[in-house]
């Protein structure tokens, strides 16, 4: 398996994680899974297109920057509305993870919806 599908695999693992923590009320849980679906999937974007990591491993903030820059801006390869998707998500990850009060349930079920999205327009692109 290339390491583009590898990174998507783990992509799909997260959502189904996402989906799963949702269904068992695990609303926290389910925004940080959702996040790094998006994450791992932007990954496998880039690798795809031949854009490298910057340093040893893949930073947040370069691959937001990177997916929203090299393959949203400038190839066109994703829509613009993707383009502060990775942003937002992990703003909401990290309400999920580092602020004490949980996420609604209406945040869960939208970061969830997002990430389905995102995650499906990598895939089409990688494996058409």
């Amino acid at each position: 398996m290339s390491l583009e599908l590898d990174w998507l695999a783990k992509a799909t693992e997260n959502l189904t994680a996402a989906n799963l923590c949702l269904q068992h009320g695990l609303r926290n849980a389910s925004v940080n899974r959702a996040y790094y679906a998006m994450f791992h999937a932007a990954i496998a974007a880039l690798i795809h297109y031949g854009i490298p990591k910057s340093g040893e491993m893949w930073k947040h903030d370069f691959v937001q920057s990177e997916f929203s820059r090299a393959l949203i801006q400038r190839r066109k390869v994703f829509p613009g509305s993707l383009k502060d998707a990775l942003s937002k998500a992990i703003e909401q990850r990290q309400l999920a993870d580092y602020d004490p009060e949980p996420v609604s349930e209406r945040v869960a079920r939208h970061m969830l919806q997002l990430a389905h999205g995102f995650v499906h327009q990598v895939k089409e692109v990688i494996q058409p």
